[in-house]
């Protein structure tokens, strides 16, 4: 997984912040998710929201390791959602799909969702002090 200085998290978030609050005027009407087949399944893929992508993506090797755990022990944590988006949990998300499993999911009602993703991801992810 890729490392991510604290001094480029810091950034990012005040960058994408700033991103966010410009997809608010967006057109609503926006669709917010693609429909998918897994294995014969008919499953929707849900966008990411620009808060998430402050965080790298899973490798595919990693991505199949969390999706056999996903199958051997089930989802521990939901896929937190946020304006019709996927908050936390992109890989989570992915993963259920590859394995045709239907994604639990639950709605972020906080007031900071930046604050709350980076929370979510600091305590699951290795980050250098560079």
């Amino acid at each position: 997984m890729q490392r991510v200085s604290r001094f480029e998290l810091t950034a990012t978030v005040i960058s994408v912040s700033m991103f966010a609050e410009s997809e608010q005027r967006r057109d609503r009407r926006e669709p917010n998710s693609e429909n998918a087949c897994v294995l014969g399944v008919r499953m929707e893929q849900r966008k990411a929201h620009p808060i998430a992508d402050i965080f790298p993506i899973m490798t595919e090797e990693e991505t199949n390791g969390l999706a056999n755990d996903v199958l051997l022990h089930g989802q521990r944590e939901p896929i937190w959602m946020y304006e019709g988006k996927i908050l936390d949990g992109r890989n989570r998300h992915n993963a259920c799909l590859l394995k045709g499993l239907e994604p639990r999911m639950a709605d972020y009602d906080g007031s900071d969702p930046v604050a709350f993703a980076v929370s979510m991801n600091l305590k699951r992810r290795q980050l250098d002090d560079a």
